[in-house]
């Protein structure tokens, strides 16, 4: 093909088959291997720089040659279709080997899935440790210089030496779409560089925006478990363990228990059931690609399996609206924790325990730990019972999940009203 395209867009977008123009004696088969042997000599070649490689093929046997080369009587040519072959393997295996050995890509895509899908819990939990008093401020005060430093430290403590020390400094910082009243949670992003152009078929800009996408729902998810484990410390101090205080504390911890057993049965479900399984989908599906396209065709599966099954995608998008206005939910109760932790310690240093306007700021407490655990109910039900009807869905039509999909959903609902609270028609 003769037109122009960026180095980024040259596999996708230099060449492609012209039904209309292709001869009599070419096959739809044969017309794509020839397609494909040539886009990879040519991506070898002009893309990473290796512009003397070419495919060292077997000499055909003499009868092939000549018959090859000659005119039958109704015009039609006899083409060595072995030719074709053994150049698309040659040129597929020298493509996969670059990959792998000089541009590491088995190692981003492990990196893609141990930091912006938060599979590296001591670096995921190193990082939330440091990051809460940052991201709590105003989402306009966040100052990128004490981020990347919170980053490298979370970096050293969480033992990321067994990535080479390249795939490490990719990793960055990015506050998207700040705007006026939010807070730095809502902003916050890790991004992970992949600018090499002999990688660029694989990491297109659609699938980094899927990865940013997952990172920001896995992050909120991790933000509620981060909240909820901190309202746990303050319930637990002394403050608190007043004899006046455990009607309202016991309120509390109760609502806190329900919340946590939601986010510690979800993160259950999203590591192991979708994240490890689609892994290893994606690890014997690389291993076992023929070429560069069997390989981009996985990564795309991978990002749209995971996508899919954490309710990202346009057919699960509603289900996963559902779960934010819980973990919302959540976030509120979280608020309303640390707003009885100020209220005891306001009380505590006035003595005014046995004062009318304690029983006043008491009794304004419960009333809203109640209409939250009211809310936080409904809700949850609604997303339960999308739940459910999702996970009916898919064992009916498999194509909109791979095997086993369904289960998985249906086991993660019954796990969520193990004791038939919501009563849910799991059956």
């Amino acid at each position: 093909s003769g037109r122009k395209v960026s180095p980024h867009h040259m596999w996708g977008r230099k060449f492609e088959i012209v039904e209309s123009l292709l001869p009599a004696f070419l096959d739809r088969r044969t017309a794509r291997s020839i397609l494909l042997a040539g886009k990879t000599v040519s991506f070898i070649r002009r893309v990473c720089d290796e512009s003397d490689w070419f495919p060292s093929l077997t000499p055909p046997p003499r009868e092939a040659e000549a018959a090859a080369g000659s005119l039958l009587e109704d015009d039609s040519v006899i083409l060595n279709t072995a030719y074709v072959d053994e150049t698309l393997v040659l040129a597929s295996e020298k493509l996969k080997d670059i990959l792998f050995q000089a541009f590491h890509l088995k190692s981003h895509l492990l990196a893609l899935k141990q930091y912006m899908l938060l599979g590296k819990g001591e670096f995921i939990h190193e990082l939330m440790d440091s990051l809460g008093s940052q991201l709590d401020k105003s989402a306009e005060f966040l100052i990128r210089n004490n981020l990347i430093e919170v980053l490298e430290s979370a970096l050293r403590a969480s033992s990321s030496s067994g990535f080479d020390k390249e795939v490490v400094e990719r990793l960055d910082l990015q506050a998207f779409g700040v705007s006026h009243g939010e807070m730095g949670w809502d902003v916050f992003s890790l991004v992970y560089r992949i600018s090499d152009v002999q990688l660029s078929p694989v990491f297109t800009k659609d699938s980094m925006d899927s990865y940013a996408n997952i990172f920001h729902f896995l992050f909120k998810i991790k933000r509620v478990e981060h909240g909820l484990a901190r309202s746990w410390l303050v319930q637990r101090s002394k403050e608190l363990r007043r004899k006046e205080l455990r009607p309202m504390v016991s309120r509390l911890e109760s609502l806190r228990m329900n919340m946590f057993h939601l986010i510690q049965n979800l993160q259950y479900y999203i590591m192991f059931d979708v994240l490890e399984t689609a892994w290893k989908e994606l690890v014997e599906s690389v291993d076992k690609g023929k070429d560069l396209d069997d390989i981009i065709s996985a990564h795309r599966d991978y990002l749209r399996l995971i996508l899919d099954r954490v309710f990202l995608s346009d057919a699960s998008r509603s289900i996963g609206s559902r779960l934010r206005v819980v973990l919302d939910t959540i976030l509120t109760f979280i608020a309303i924790s640390a707003k009885a932790k100020v209220l005891v310690d306001e009380a505590e240093l006035s003595n005014g325990f046995e004062e009318p306007l304690w029983f006043e700021k008491e009794a304004e407490i419960t009333k809203e730990i109640n209409e939250c655990r009211m809310d936080y109910d409904a809700k949850l039900k609604e997303f339960l019972m999308d739940l459910v009807t999702l996970g009916k869905e898919w064992k009916e039509k498999t194509s909109n999940g791979s095997p086993g999909g369904q289960e998985k959903l249906l086991s993660l609902a019954f796990r969520l009203d193990f004791n038939e609270f919501y009563a849910l028609p799991i059956s």
